[in-house]
């Protein structure tokens, strides 16, 4: 039986008087790619927050790898995030960048774990460059790593591919699969764009106005919509 690496159970929040998230449920196997997709202001990014612990729900609870994490910090989760507009530091190499959260190893350790990262991600040479020397996509793949390096049980990425051109897109998607699987870590990619939901998750959950309204596989999604919103996400027909 595979543990549920997480389970959200009737998670809700508001802010004033807006209801942001409505008893959202939500469940993942371990070693899936989930995808959470909604347009902006659908709360999306409000429950991947609640996720990594940034922000704490008014009602519900968060299971991550079967463990009460509702007010664990995001320290305590064991969650690795990838940011949007990858927050390197800037005054760090790759290499330091990488190792930032690494505790409880020698140097020589740490040297391993940026030579085998670095070689996953496929920029075995940049180790001592610095942030602003890389490309847009580099900057990516070396946040992807540093999130990766404390061997976390599971990974959020917020909108991973959004700022790349389509070329650079396809490759980044098939390196965070590639990389997933190989270190049998679950994910789950939060974004407002279908077709990387599609390429990228065996899971996706569709979030409309603070609710999950569908979840299901990529094809499910695709050819049975529940409603016109999933419909217009995946240029699909409603089957009634």
């Amino acid at each position: 039986m595979k543990i549920e690496s997480l389970s959200l159970k009737n998670i809700r929040k508001s802010f004033g008087n807006s209801v942001v998230l409505d008893d959202i449920e939500l469940t993942m196997e371990g070693g899936q790619i989930s995808a959470l997709v909604g347009e902006s202001g659908s709360g999306k990014t409000t429950l991947m927050r609640i996720i990594a612990g940034l922000e704490h729900p008014d009602e519900g609870s968060v299971f991550i790898n079967a463990v009460e994490s509702t007010f664990l910090t995001p320290q305590k989760r064991n969650i690795g995030l990838v940011f949007q507009d990858y927050a390197l530091f800037p005054h760090l190499t790759v290499s330091q960048n990488i190792t930032f959260g690494v505790h409880g190893k020698s140097k020589k350790e740490k040297q391993e774990i940026v030579a085998d990262l670095l070689a996953l991600v496929k920029l075995p040479e940049l180790a001592t460059r610095y942030p602003h020397q890389l490309s847009g996509g580099q900057q990516q793949r070396v946040a992807i790593a540093r999130a990766i390096a404390p061997e976390p049980s599971l990974m959020l990425f917020d909108e991973p591919v959004s700022n790349l051109d389509p070329i650079r897109k396809n490759d980044l998607r098939e390196q965070i699969k590639t990389l997933m699987h190989k270190t049998q870590t679950s994910a789950l990619i939060v974004t407002h764009d279908i077709e990387d939901a599609m390429l990228l998750a065996d899971t996706i959950f569709v979030i409309q106005q603070g609710s999950v309204v569908q979840s299901g596989s990529p094809l499910q999604i695709r050819e049975n919509p529940v409603n016109q919103h999933v419909a217009k996400l995946t240029r699909s027909t409603v089957i009634d």
